[in-house]
């Protein structure tokens, strides 16, 4: 009996290298929905999604890909985990102005290896955990590798698309040359770490007075964060939300830097989104209960009003809720600038109406004398399709 029990927890404890929480994933909440990042993104075809997210890891060589290339945080790595990589790295600032980022195949020098943190591989790396090593007072990082084209991980392209959304974020705080990819110019590298407190602060006088002071926006994001990842139970019917690690990580820099308002000159970054929604919403919820970050509410205002309200840090640009809304009113875009001082955005209004055609009520933000509810609509759409 003893043995027995042994054995029951011995194969309890997890021992996979990398976890999995297919709760979060975009193409189980719904399949309206197409993503299949990490499954093209895992080099040794080892991830299948069906009725839940698997690995097989037989094939896994915990490359990390498919960690990276997840928008909700589907996958967390255990050997070599973030805690792990950050742990080593913080061990290295107090000496090193420069934090090498040594893929396992790369031969390094002696005197770089007293710099240099090593990992399976660079496409395990993320935004946010490069934002972090920021954090820890480096002057920039440096990124090597072998060959990646040849290897059979073959990350270069996934790599560049890393260091591409983190340097669009960087440059539109003010920081360049912050991050190097094997080739390295000493003469165009910083010479002090990002100075956090003296930052300008941009003028936000236009802002309107409805917009809260910036201090407590984090607050209540950081709380928000923080509830996401408690333990609490909750009905089957619905799915557990979160807000992803990296995503934490690029939230707790933005906290840290003092700009009230972010612009970018490029749409090459994937990382920050805006949102819009039209006045087609019926108002039904599906996109705010199978947001699996949370960036979407549903309000009521009183009993005659309702109004979806939108986070944008927490949005990670998964397009789920533009792939399920059946009357196409939603519509997902690459941000131009982000409000920090917002601490979410209301997108859409909408009051209690009769229909014209049923009579029956419903809520919309359709304005004039004649709106119709979304089964009208849609009754209507069907003949004139089948016409």
């Amino acid at each position: 009996m003893l043995i027995k029990k042994l054995f029951d927890l011995i194969t309890e404890i997890d021992f996979a290298p990398i976890k999995i929480n297919s709760s979060s994933c975009t193409k189980l909440r719904s399949p309206h929905n197409n993503c299949q990042n990490c499954i093209e993104a895992c080099p040794q075809g080892a991830i299948t999604i069906d009725k839940e997210v698997k690995i097989s890891y037989s094939k896994c060589d915990n490359c990390g890909q498919c960690y990276s290339s997840c928008p909700v945080g589907v996958f967390q790595i255990q050997e070599g985990s973030d805690a792990k990589l950050i742990t080593e790295a913080t061990r290295i600032a107090d000496a090193n102005d420069k934090l090498i980022i040594n893929c396992q195949e790369n031969r390094l020098q002696r005197k770089e290896k007293q710099s240099a943190i090593k990992v399976n591989c660079l496409g395990r790396l993320t935004p946010g955990l490069l934002l972090e090593f920021l954090g820890l007072g480096f002057n920039y990082l440096v990124l090597k590798t072998e060959n990646c084209i040849q290897c059979q991980q073959a990350a270069e392209e996934l790599i560049n698309g890393i260091i591409t959304d983190t340097d669009s974020l960087l440059k539109a705080v003010g920081e360049e040359n912050r991050i190097w990819f094997n080739q390295f110019e000493a003469e165009s590298a910083p010479q002090t770490g990002i100075d956090f407190l003296s930052a300008v602060t941009v003028d936000n006088s236009n802002v309107s007075a409805e917009v809260t002071d910036r201090r407590e926006v984090f607050s209540v994001l950081s709380s928000e964060v923080k509830k996401s990842f408690s333990k609490q139970e909750e009905q089957e019917e619905q799915l557990a939300k979160k807000v992803s690690f990296d995503r934490k990580k690029i939230i707790n820099f933005l906290e840290q830097i003092s700009i009230d308002k972010i612009e970018f000159n490029e749409q090459a970054q994937s990382l920050l989104w805006s949102l819009n929604i039209s006045s087609d919403c019926s108002f039904c919820g599906s996109c705010v209960k199978l947001c699996p970050t949370s960036a979407l509410q549903l309000k009521k205002e009183g009993e005659d009003e309702e109004e979806i309200s939108y986070q944008q840090l927490f949005c990670t640009g998964c397009n789920l809720c533009q792939d399920i809304c059946v009357v196409d009113a939603i519509e997902l875009v690459k941000a131009q600038k982000i409000n920090l001082c917002q601490e979410e955005e209301v997108l859409l209004k909408g009051s209690k109406r009769n229909c014209s055609q049923c009579e029956q009520e419903f809520i919309t933000a359709q304005q004039g004398d004649e709106v119709k509810c979304f089964g009208c609509s849609f009754q209507e759409r069907l003949i004139a399709a089948n016409n």
